[in-house]
């Protein structure tokens, strides 16, 4: 998991930092890549954090021979959490994520009924 991990966001900062040089862009564009960039390695680096951690200690649990259920049962509970910090994490770091979750908490107008786009007109 830790060489996918490495592999994966080595590959997307020397794509994006060859993208960068290679392509004039506008300041605007530059921004928005950096964002979404830095949300991707963010995203990237929760796996480890809450899946790889607990791994590394029941590894070496059994690797020096020492078992403690209650740590191991810590070590579990926070694998399990995974599906539940990904959502938060999604709907922290990516703005239209968060943008609809407001909507749909604090706008119950909206709630059920299609959205209206402004650029439609309406023919009948």
């Amino acid at each position: 998991m830790l060489g996918e991990l490495i592999f994966f966001v080595t590959y997307l900062l020397t794509n994006t930092i060859h993208q960068m040089n290679s392509i004039r862009v506008s300041y605007r564009t530059a921004e928005i890549q950096k964002q979404l960039v830095n949300a991707l390695i963010i995203q990237s680096f929760l796996p480890f954090t809450v899946l790889g951690l607990p791994m590394i200690y029941a590894w070496m649990s059994v690797m020096f021979d020492y078992y403690n259920q209650a740590y191991m049962n810590i070590a579990l509970v926070i694998c399990c959490t995974h599906g539940f910090c990904s959502t938060v994490v999604m709907i922290c770091v990516h703005k239209p994520y968060r943008n609809e979750l407001v909507r749909l908490l604090f706008s119950p107008k909206e709630r059920y009924g299609p959205r209206r786009s402004d650029n439609v007109v309406d023919s009948s």
